[in-house]
């Protein structure tokens, strides 16, 4: 927009001075008006350019907050023990548990937001995600969120419900604000 103001005031001036002459004063304000717009031009650009002290090196891995493995199994039923008494959990017509065991490892946070929920872990197969079923607070493996400080390792369970027969998959972090990554050798 403004390319397009001094563009129309560069034609305005050509014109009052083709029919009547121009002043030396609208000389001048043209020319400071040009030659600001180039000082900003260059100043934004420098700046856009410039290496900020608060970004991380060129070319180095992205900082990594957590880490985390997985191992699963799938099942149609599973056993708890509530009250003294034992009982069965079953999938359903159609459907299998995916029974998930997760360590999660504080690599480098010292907040709040490193923690066990369950909500920070999906299933994904076939490009489709499932999200932890709620019979997980029954299986024996459940534990209540924890937060990690820095250094801290942690193993719980999640337990999925996925249509019979599906094959393969992998759990899937879904910290919102963290880098929380897979490492396939954490144990």
């Amino acid at each position: 927009m403004l390319v397009y103001k001094v563009t129309k005031y560069i034609y305005i001036l050509r014109v009052k001075d083709a029919t009547a002459g121009v002043d030396s004063l609208d000389k001048k304000i043209l020319i400071g008006a040009i030659l600001g717009v180039v000082v900003i031009v260059i100043a934004g650009a420098a700046l856009m350019n410039s290496n900020n002290s608060n970004s991380p090196p060129k070319n180095t891995a992205p900082h990594v907050d957590g880490e985390y493995n997985y191992s699963f199994s799938r099942t149609a039923s599973f056993n708890y023990t509530a009250g003294g008494y034992t009982y069965t959990q079953n999938a359903g017509a159609g459907y299998e548990f995916i029974i998930a065991t997760i360590t999660l490892k504080n690599i480098d946070y010292t907040g709040s937001l490193l923690t066990t929920s369950i909500n920070n872990f999906d299933f994904k197969v076939g490009g489709i995600s499932y999200y932890w079923d709620t019979v997980t607070v029954y299986h024996p493996g459940y534990k209540s969120t924890v937060t990690l400080d820095k250094g801290a390792q942690y193993t719980f369970t999640i337990v999925y419900k996925v249509p019979s027969g599906t094959t393969g998959g992998e759990i899937v972090s879904d910290f919102l604000l963290l880098n929380v990554v897979h490492n396939s050798t954490l144990v």
